[in-house]
């Protein structure tokens, strides 16, 4: 046997592997098959806060590329030399430009350099707005479809104007920007420009600019932190964006940005004080691109009726276009990263068409996703469950073997229950019920082949003290504004930020598709209930649909309480396993996945998380105690050869993992029931032996399976599943028979909702972070105070919740 690790304190689990499956103790290899990037939220602070942390998110996902292949790729379109050369004319009659008679070449009529020099930096770059407004005023010779005849955008100087939006967090400033300034309704994208005249609006802005007067490194981070900060931020916003674009200045050097749900990618930079007809391309490109090439859905539309903003979806699938109203926000989030998935669910009613009647008073509940070009949907994925289980139950029926013959040793009440549910179908309502989909209406643009990774574009700073100023639009849909669940947050519960490793294999940059899906049932987040009881009825419903996909040998591989609905039917909740995204057939894949995908390490099972094994020799002298403690429990309630494996396969107990337990039940032997005991309410301390014994029970069966090298054995999981099953409804039971259990309070709800609309205004150049701490003015109206959260419990059986 092993020797092993010296403990904390007989408190530290020893990390020496078992003997046999991995003698060197070396770390578990994690597969590349589906690389993993920890999600990180920003919910609860301002753009400026998540500055530095957004660059760290996003540093690994930066690409470069020469501005020619930038501008062929990227932008909505490449003018002809013909339209720049007559463009350039133009701006001589308006004393922008002059022409160099001995070169025959054209230059900026002002010493810009000279401007930069001896300007401040509010008043450097306004020459960039008349430049513009000129530009816009071209008249093109000849039709083209990529492009339109009137600008669609105008530019905009407002380096001292706060930006406004409908999710919580704006308090930043753009230098410039190229926003929305067509007020007429395009046939295709209804009316895409804010009604607000005055108050610049983040659904408005399409382009944003940063300048610097001098080139050095510190302004080349200032400048594109908050460029990314910022671009992160407005798609967060607006539901309509697949993409938008960016423009820093340092000195004379002028960069262009992509921001995309698959990647990003910054030009090689140019002088542009020396190629003046370069940005006169530029700008001809931005201000008469079309909507869909500026980064606008046509499949979403945003409409303001009742001083409320909502959006309409249109989902285009085989029987025909249905659309939706959104009602309010079930679940969104701002994360710290623009490359994912950036999941929104909205509570919707289905209207005849866009800025139509309401059909009925039937409400559905719409995800809008973002997935890989290549991935199956969720309806797929759930109809390839539900024919694996038929496959297995046709095969039971005709006499062959069968993976209904793993759960022959089950007890009778739990193996009578799951076969019923297969046998009569009901299994199906374990799972969301899926009303329609829209597949690939809108994707975003593949890599370009001379794009190359520079993860050296971002650098981290230094976090400055930045007060809480959301700039929030009248008639902002408040039910966006949620800290959302702690499955949000990338922080285990040792307070260390997960940070996954470099995938091996080179990023592949897979175009994303937009999918839109919607279930014909609304209903709540597991960590929206309020009472314990709730809470093990929704798990017990989950731990029967994991056994119901372990049937059909399929492992879900996100399980989180986002990813757990609970529908009230009949008077009663049920809880439903949604996100089958990561889902997959159970055992090694063919085909590595290359892109990194987004989880939720918090409820991620340990091994796969940190890559070590789990080994407690003390827990292991007595193997059969826990789990023989169950089955004895459950029943009263009723009337081998070494491995050399060292790679993870994902299994169904890691699905079992994720439902219950945290990497410190593992990692420290002692640390749940000491918590369990001085956290635990004294009405629930019943639940504390039911738990600690799944847990031990949990540790023994993967230390067993490890060492008899069982681990691609799908048999070697039916004794797990089942205890699993006896200790939820066990913790179900006691919590029925006392009945006047403490509630909590639901995780994702702010327990003041007084967020005020700030009023337009103009203020200081740069945000608060660069203002004097005790700096409290707010020039854009009055102030948004912060609000106290109901935080999330660190367990969902705490009975009280830490002070905010």
């Amino acid at each position: 046997m092993a020797t092993p690790a010296t403990a904390d304190n007989g408190n530290t689990r020893a990390a020496t592997p078992p003997s046999g499956s991995n003698q060197r103790g070396e770390h578990l290899q994690v597969p590349e098959e589906t690389p993993r990037i920890a999600r990180s939220s920003g919910d609860k602070h301002t753009v400026t806060d998540n500055r530095n942390e957004i660059a760290k998110q996003m540093e690994q996902e930066m690409l470069t590329c020469p501005l020619d292949g930038f501008q062929n790729t990227y932008l909505p379109f490449v003018p002809s030399d013909a339209d720049i050369n007559k463009c350039t004319k133009n701006l001589v009659g308006k004393k922008i430009f002059k022409k160099d008679n001995n070169t025959n070449t054209y230059r900026w009529r002002e010493d810009l350099l000279k401007r930069l020099e001896n300007e401040k930096e509010t008043k450097a770059f306004s020459f960039i707005k008349d430049f513009a407004d000129a530009v816009a005023e071209y008249k093109f010779s000849q039709p083209n479809e990529q492009r339109t005849d009137e600008p669609w955008l105008v530019y905009e100087d407002y380096p001292t104007k706060n930006v406004f939006s409908e999710i919580p967090g704006s308090d930043f400033k753009d230098d410039g920007f190229f926003k929305l300034g067509r007020s007429s309704i395009d046939p295709e994208f209804g009316r895409l420009l804010s009604n607000l005249r005055t108050t610049v609006a983040a659904a408005d802005i399409v382009v944003v600019a940063e300048y610097k007067r001098k080139l050095d490194p510190k302004n080349l981070f200032d400048n594109r932190s908050k460029l990314l900060s910022a671009a992160n931020h407005i798609m967060s916003d607006d539901p309509r964006r697949s993409f938008m674009f960016g423009i820093t200045i340092e000195g004379s050097r002028m960069s262009l940005w992509y921001f995309s749900r698959s990647h990003s990618t910054k030009s090689e930079d140019f002088d542009f004080i020396e190629q003046p007809m370069k940005v006169i391309s530029i700008f001809l490109s931005f201000l008469f691109g079309k909507p869909a090439r500026l980064g606008f859905d046509k499949a979403v539309r945003r409409y303001k009726s009742d001083h409320k903003i909502h959006y309409e979806y249109q989902v285009a699938f085989e029987g025909g276009d249905r659309y939706f109203r959104t009602v309010k926000s079930l679940f969104s989030y701002r994360p710290n990263r623009i490359t994912g998935r950036m999941t929104r669910v909205w509570q919707v009613v289905e209207i005849d068409a866009f800025k139509g009647n309401k059909i009925s008073d039937q409400e559905f509940a719409l995800k809008d996703v973002w997935l890989d070009s290549d991935a199956p949907t969720e309806k797929k994925i759930q109809q390839d469950i539900f024919d694996a289980v038929e496959a297995e139950k046709t095969k039971r029926k005709g006499g062959k073997a069968s993976s209904l013959d793993y759960i022959e040793s089950w007890d009778t009440e739990q193996r009578d229950k799951l076969e019923n549910l297969l046998e009569n179908g009901e299994y199906r309502n374990l799972f969301m019920k899926i009303e329609c989909e829209s597949v690939g209406g809108c994707t975003t643009r593949g890599k370009p082949d001379v794009a190359t990774p520079d993860p050296g574009l971002l650098k981290a700073g230094t976090k400055g003290s930045v007060k809480w100023r959301s700039r929030m639009l009248g008639g902002a849909d408040r039910s966006r504004d949620s800290p959302g669940p702690i499955s949000a947050s990338s922080t285990s519960s040792d307070g260390n930020t997960h940070r996954t490793k470099r995938n091996a294999n080179p990023r592949s940059y897979t175009s994303k598709k937009r999918y839109l899906l919607v279930f014909g049932e609304v209903g709540s987040a597991l960590h929206q209930l309020k009472s314990f009881k709730d809470v093990f009825k929704a798990l017990r419903d989950i731990t029967y649909a994991l056994a119901v996909m372990y049937i059909a040998g399929w492992v879900h591989r996100d399980v989180s309480i986002g990813n757990i609905i609970v529908v009230e039917s009949g008077g009663s909740l049920c809880g439903k396993l949604s996100d089958l995204e990561f889902a997959r057939v159970f055992g090694p894949r063919s085909q590595v996945a290359r892109d990194p995908k987004t989880g939720t390490p918090f409820f991620m099972a340990h091994e796969y998380v940190s890559g070590t094994w789990l080994w407690n020799p003390d827990i292991d002298q007595n193997r059969e105690g826990p789990i023989d403690k169950i089955r004895k429990r459950n029943k009263q309630s009723q009337g081998d050869s070494p491995s050399a494996e060292q790679v993870i396969v994902y299994n169904f107990q890691y699905d079992l993992e994720s439902v219950c337990a945290r990497h410190k039940v593992f990692t420290k032997a002692k640390h749940l029931p000491s918590v369990l005991e001085s956290k635990l309410h004294e009405k629930l301390k019943p639940l504390l032996d039911f738990i600690v014994s799944a847990r031990d029970a949990l540790y023994l069966e993967y230390v067993d399976r490890e060492k008899k090298d069982k681990v691609t054995d799908p048999v070697t999981y039916s004794e797990i599943c089942l205890l699993m099953l006896i200790t939820v409804e066990d913790c179900l039971k006691a919590c029925m028979e006392n009945q006047d259990l403490p509630s909590f309070t639901p995780s994702g709800y702010a327990t003041n909702d007084s967020l005020s609309t700030a009023t337009p205004g103009t203020s200081s150049k740069r945000p608060p972070s660069q203002r004097p701490d005790n700096d409290s003015s707010n020039e854009a109206g009055p102030s948004s105070p912060k609000r106290a959260r109901a935080l999330v419990p660190e367990g969902f059986l705490h009975h009280n919740a830490p002070d905010a």
